[in-house]
């Protein structure tokens, strides 16, 4: 192939291409979406699949979005207000910086997932783990261990994130911070709409497509309707000043609005220099997982209490316990 772009996000995409000689695993040479332009393809590829280019012109226009419908949050469209000019011959100029690029929002979010193209230049990259069933489920890993093969004739593309949410709760979404108002008395304007929350493939985290680390963001709780109030928020914080490591000990405390301790946790887990992803995992004080072979009765206070949970076998349940201010 001329070319060859990885998907290196945690979600399923659609790339819509006018080459015909595009060829992927999933879709071959693509499927038609319009009559009128028949070179007009779309290929879906799921995290780490690639799309092989093998047109010879020296460039060809390409739009990307997600294949994956969020089960919270915004939703996204394809790259907004443009195509996007993927360079094929090698002596054109390379890509030595990732390029920055936005998916559409849909007309009722009002915010945009960003995410990153980035040419690969070793003869051979290694990312994440061999494949999805032997990832390190116990830490929810989004990153997954494959090849990025590249030859002096082939030039190697790769779609990823700046940061990716990685969500071990049941219900917490990310929000981004527009502007400080009053950075003395703690009050910001937020995106009306949480980023999308996609379900993981591997385990049963939820993750969601983050910006960079300068950028200020929060955690709502999901209220599962879009037009409810968001009970309860996070105070904002940097993903560059959560703690790097495995979690327990090493996690950021996230606080609430009224600085109260919110139960909920953050740690950092650095991505490698191919895929770009740098995990931030959310994470509760506990969760209770039954492998008892059976199906339970799980309550906080009195079994007989009618708020008590139903948990079957294989699931994972939040426990958090009211926590004062401190």
């Amino acid at each position: 192939p001329k070319a060859v772009i990885y998907n290196s996000l945690p979600v399923n995409v659609y790339i819509c291409t006018h080459a015909l000689h595009t060829f992927s695993i999933m879709n071959g040479y693509g499927y038609k979406v319009d009559n009128d332009i028949p070179e007009k393809r779309i290929h879906r590829l799921n995290p780490f699949h690639k799309l092989e280019i093998l047109s010879s012109p020296s460039s060809i226009p390409i739009s990307i979005r997600c294949a994956d419908i969020p089960v919270s949050g915004g939703g996204t469209g394809w790259v907004k207000n443009e195509w996007i000019q993927l360079p094929l011959d090698k002596e054109d100029s390379p890509m030595t910086d990732p390029v920055a690029h936005f998916f559409s929002c849909e007309e009722h979010t009002s915010i945009k997932s960003e995410f990153l193209m980035s040419e690969l230049f070793l003869d051979k990259r290694q990312t994440g783990a061999v494949n999805a069933s032997d990832a390190n489920k116990s830490t929810g890993s989004i990153n997954i261990l494959t090849d990025f093969e590249t030859s002096e004739l082939t030039r190697t593309f790769s779609l990823s994130a700046h940061n990716v949410g990685v969500n071990h709760t049941d219900g917490m979404l990310f929000q981004i911070v527009r502007f400080e108002r009053d950075r003395v008395k703690d009050v910001y304007d937020f995106s009306k709409t949480a980023y999308g929350a996609f379900q993981n493939k591997i385990g049963s985290t939820r993750v969601s497509i983050l910006p960079d680390d300068e950028t200020q963001i929060r955690l709502i709780e999901d209220s599962g309707n879009e037009n409810a109030p968001h009970s309860r928020r996070t105070l904002p914080f940097r993903i560059k000043d959560v703690a790097v490591g495995k979690g327990g000990f090493e996690a950021t405390i996230l606080r609430w609005e009224d600085h109260s301790v919110s139960g909920y946790y953050a740690y950092r887990k650095l991505g490698d220099s191919s895929s770009n992803n740098h995990e931030i995992h959310i994470i509760p004080e506990c969760q209770l997982f039954n492998n008892t072979g059976h199906s339970l009765l799980i309550s906080q206070s009195d079994p007989s209490d009618e708020k008590a949970m139903k948990l079957d076998h294989g699931l994972r349940k939040t426990v958090r316990k009211e926590l004062s201010p401190e």
